[in-house]
């Protein structure tokens, strides 16, 4: 059963300041957390669900939530959602249902900002109406890059065209380079369309074949024109 948490609005006010949706709103962070609910949701319990309609946006405090898509009856996980990440964005605007069902998967703290307040924040703050679009232009183009990459066949094969997008387009050479993943394990796995344990195989049979090896948080793609190959075989199948 959800309850209402006892953070501090002190704690409330920090969440929301750290929050990228609200950077430049400093004078209006009072206003919106005397506004907000902050709810405990048991692991396993039902967040919100497609029968819902979208009256808040949602802020993790704490614990871990799980985004599925269950058009079908039959739940495929999207996403995880942590600590500062948001959910509810998109069907605020049009007062539409949520887009998916999410549970909790450890107890969690979620805070709930109603409806009626975004919308005046979008109304009267130029600034977060900026991070409001900010947000959703990012979150376009994270969609428009999990599209190309599931056009791949096999886990190596998506991870290696993740891996040859950070190369620069400029670069000439054949390899070894250094290239610095943008997107954490979590949210690369969400990408992909790959669970943990898929992702980390993938990412261990290009270093048996001798494509790629992991140098602390960077990744060295050791020859560019045989990960090329990879995706060109895995085309023609």
């Amino acid at each position: 059963m959800k309850t209402e948490c006892a953070y501090s609005d002190t704690a409330v006010k920090t969440i929301l300041r750290q929050n990228p949706l609200f950077t430049g709103c400093s004078d209006r962070i009072d206003e919106i957390a005397a506004a907000c609910d902050k709810i405990t949701f048991p692991a396993g319990e039902t967040v919100v669900t497609p029968a819902l309609t979208s009256s808040y946006l949602g802020i993790v405090i704490s614990g871990t939530l799980q985004v599925y898509a269950d058009h079908t009856g039959e739940k495929k996980l999207l996403r995880v959602l942590d600590k500062g990440k948001l959910f509810g964005v998109v069907g605020l605007l049009d007062g539409q249902r949520y887009a998916s069902l999410i549970i909790a998967k450890t107890d969690a703290v979620v805070l709930c900002i109603p409806r009626e307040i975004v919308l005046q924040l979008l109304k009267t703050e130029s600034t977060f109406t900026e991070n409001y679009v900010r947000f959703l232009t990012g979150r376009i183009r994270f969609l428009n890059r999990k599209v190309e990459y599931l056009s791949q066949g096999s886990a190596a094969a998506r991870v290696a065209a993740y891996l040859l997008s950070l190369v620069p387009h400029d670069y000439a050479g054949t390899g070894p380079i250094t290239v610095i993943p943008d997107y954490t394990a979590v949210e690369l796995s969400e990408l992909l369309n790959l669970g943990r344990a898929s992702l980390y195989r993938a990412f261990d049979v290009l270093g048996r074949d001798g494509l790629v090896r992991k140098n602390g948080k960077v990744y060295e793609i050791i020859e560019i024109k045989k990960l090329k190959l990879l995706l060109n075989k895995e085309a023609q199948i």
